[in-house]
């Protein structure tokens, strides 16, 4: 194996093996991943518990501190969790891992995340190529750049990307919903749906909102009554049954607007609720309270424009408008689309400007 193996091929391989010299502290670390790799708040919340009590028996174990902050940085997709609150444990975290041990690919993918929070998005591609340098294999890297790159527009990168994490973890319930998510804004339907059926068969009750498009598209209403319908009657959200109502069935658009034109856009909405009725408030006509709607979803969660590259008709209409190009230019994308080229849904127009289609 000395032979074989260069020395930092093999010291990798030591480190992955033995990445604490205490067995307790190994073994909550292991369970805390098995929880982590379920997502849901409650087996996130459990994850954080046996991570943090692995750290106690061994504050120098770097992948306990690293997967207690990736735990902390995911954690608000799950839960009501504000993301300053999960960046600020998950700097921490991240940080003390690095430092330990610089070569930990999902610190890394961390502090990624936390730029890409502090719209520095050319400084997040970079730190997400470097954690795959050191890593190129780890599945869960490659999904959150495949996500990154999704975000900011870059549909056809994010595609190759997607499908190299599922090679690498065909199994994982996140990859194959994120995979579903990432067809869908493409358009590739019949791909959306195959990865959807998957993660829901894995555990991802709500992997059809992530292809939700392609659903809709093929006029597959019995599958959205089931599963996306059901949700959204447990979590009380009358608003989004609503407006797909209208989608299913046009004689009930004035019924969705009226509702719209009644509900002023609140600050303290969830990112994603702000984001569905955006999504309504352009399908009644109302653009000017879709980017009310769409300023609050924003500022909680810059990360969200990626739900706006879809091919749907609603959506290529939000992105053919000013207002629109202005979102793109606040959030620093321009600079990056400047900087490192346009995404797949825009491209230059004139000396400085450009289109959306």
């Amino acid at each position: 194996l000395k032979v074989a193996l260069d020395v930092s091929e093999a010291e990798d391989m030591a480190r992955a093996q033995r990445p604490t010299e205490n067995a307790e502290a190994y073994e909550l670390y292991l369970q805390g991943r098995f929880k982590w790799r379920q997502r849901l708040e409650e087996n996130l919340r459990s994850a954080i518990t046996l991570f943090e009590q692995a750290i106690e028996l061994d504050p120098e174990f770097a992948k306990a501190h690293e997967a207690l902050a990736v735990t902390y940085m995911v954690l608000p997709a799950w839960s009501p969790l504000p993301l300053s609150e999960a960046i600020a444990e998950a700097t921490v975290h991240s940080e003390r891992a690095l430092a330990i041990d610089p070569r930990l690919a999902e610190a890394r993918a961390v502090k990624a995340e936390i730029a890409a929070a502090n719209l520095d998005w050319g400084k997040t591609l970079d730190l997400y190529q470097t954690a795959l340098e050191y890593e190129p294999r780890n599945a869960s890297v490659n999904q959150w750049y495949a996500e990154t790159l999704s975000d900011v527009g870059y549909l056809d990168e994010a595609l190759k990307q997607i499908e190299r994490a599922y090679q690498l973890d065909p199994a994982s319930p996140v990859i194959n919903n994120v995979y579903a998510s990432i067809a869908d804004l493409l358009g590739e339907d019949e791909l959306a749906i195959r990865r959807m059926n998957t993660a829901l068969e894995l555990g991802i009750d709500f992997a059809a909102f992530s292809a939700l498009g392609a659903l809709i598209r093929k006029g597959d209403w019995a599958t959205i009554e089931e599963h996306v319908f059901s949700i959204l009657e447990r979590r009380g959200d009358s608003t989004q049954i609503t407006c797909l109502r209208a989608l299913q069935n046009p004689n009930k658009l004035p019924e969705a607007k009226k509702l719209m034109e009644a509900m002023e856009p609140d600050p303290e909405a969830v990112s994603r609720r702000a984001g569905r009725k955006a999504f309504c408030s352009a399908l009644v006509g109302r653009f000017d309270l879709a980017f009310r709607w769409m300023d609050i979803e924003l500022t909680q969660d810059p990360a969200s424009i990626g739900r706006y590259w879809d091919p749907s008709e609603v959506r290529v209409q939000i992105r053919q408008r000013a207002e629109f190009k202005e979102k793109l230019e606040a959030l620093k994308l321009t600079d990056l689309y400047r900087e490192r080229g346009w995404p797949d849904r825009c491209r230059p127009a004139g000396a400085e400007g450009f289109v959306c289609d």
